[in-house]
This record gives structure tokens, sequence and C-alpha cells, in this order.
């Protein structure tokens, strides 16, 4: 499948909040698509010991 093909389509990208899905975003914007993305929580509960919580990963 190349770029044309997929400019017809629906892409949809599970964000982290990690570098790779950001770039993957960054990737498709600079060749031209536009996926909807979504963000998904990975980790431990909020409660527990963590670099960030939810909130501060969404920023």
């Amino acid at each position: 499948m190349d770029i044309q093909e997929l400019k017809n389509r629906r892409i949809a990208v599970l964000l982290s909040g990690g570098v790779d899905s950001s770039v993957v975003v960054y990737e498709f914007a600079r060749l031209g698509l536009h996926p909807d993305c979504f963000y998904i929580r990975i980790g431990p509960e909020e409660k527990e010991e963590w670099d960030c919580n939810s909130e501060e990963d969404m920023e």
C-alpha cells in the first residue's frame, strides 16, 4: 500500500505519550495524512509512584 492509497482511508493512532507514537503522528502529518489519535494509559494506577500521572502525560 502506498501513501496515495492511505490518503483515502481513515487511520487510527494509539498515543501512549511516548516518543514512538509521537513520531508516527509527526510522520503521518508530514506525508499529508490526518490520523485520528486516541490516548491510551499505560502503567500503574495513579496512586502508585510513577514519573508522571496521566494528566501530565496528556499535556
